[in-house]
């Protein structure tokens, strides 16, 4: 018990990468506008702090897909959930996009006035303005979408996952749909055609289906996404995670060799 108490993880940090819009629309193009607006929250040995947004910039390599990227300090919900959820002491959050330029705009972005960035309808109007500059540069950036995720246990043990896919857009509508094939299958009145009382054909099928889910119960609610709570179970949670990342262009894991003094692929 003391040994499993020493090895508790101690940090986590976040690195995000999307090139140009991620094929995403105007509302989230608006949205990162905002939130240059905000300092940046992180949680060093439990204690908040908060720092410029869009400052201190670190490369991070995001794996084969997207290659070493620079990354900076932004205002991201996990710094606040991780601590909430998980207890983790130590969290931090960077984001970063390409091609450079588009960061070094955000970076000058951010030492505009506080009240200019959270007028809303004034960031609304920047980003229509900005729209079909932004899609031009969209059609030789890509959307491509990365996360990198370094961990520190107590004990010094680190581990780094990284997450790549090639397109924004794809990859949430592939981890939202990935969310509601593992809630249904959690019931066992919801199985594969042919497999119990869904299946069959024609309208008779349909209207069984139909009664199915209208008499489905599922937890509801609002969690943070590192709650295991959010799907019921660690072992759901471990099923989403694992049907995300097989629609990822890669998905590994390496950790720290303190013998060999270099990263090891564990995945």
């Amino acid at each position: 018990e003391k040994e499993k108490e020493k090895d508790q993880l101690e940090e986590l940090a976040f690195f995000f990468h999307t090139a140009g819009s991620g094929n995403s629309g105007a509302s989230l193009i608006s949205a990162t506008f905002l939130i240059l607006a905000e300092q940046v929250l992180t949680y060093e040995r439990g204690e908040k702090k908060f720092y410029p947004p869009f400052s201190d910039p670190k490369t991070i390599n995001f794996g084969a897909l997207i290659g070493e990227q620079e990354v900076f300090r932004m205002n991201l919900m996990e710094a606040h959930s991780c601590r909430e959820a998980l207890g983790v002491p130590s969290v931090s959050t960077r984001f970063g996009t390409a091609p450079p330029f588009w960061n070094q705009l955000l970076r000058a972005m951010a030492f505009l006035p506080s009240s200019l960035l959270r007028n809303r309808d004034l960031m609304e109007k920047l980003t229509l303005v900005s729209m079909p500059m932004i899609r031009l540069v969209d059609t030789f950036a890509g959307a491509k979408n990365g996360i990198c995720v370094e961990a520190r246990s107590k004990t010094g043990k680190r581990l780094v996952s990284r997450l790549e896919h090639k397109d924004l857009e794809a990859c949430i509508g592939e981890a939202v749909a990935a969310f509601v094939a593992v809630s249904l299958q959690a019931d066992p009145r919801l199985l594969s055609p042919g497999e119990g009382p869904a299946g069959g054909q024609g309208g008779k099928a349909l209207a069984e289906v139909s009664r199915t889910l209208t008499n489905l119960r599922l937890p509801s609610g609002v969690w943070y996404p590192e709650d295991p709570a959010a799907f019921g179970s660690g072992a759901r949670l471990k099923q989403v995670l694992e049907k995300i990342a097989q629609s990822a262009i890669t998905s590994n894991t390496v950790s720290w060799d303190a013998e060999t003094d270099r990263w090891v692929s564990i995945a």
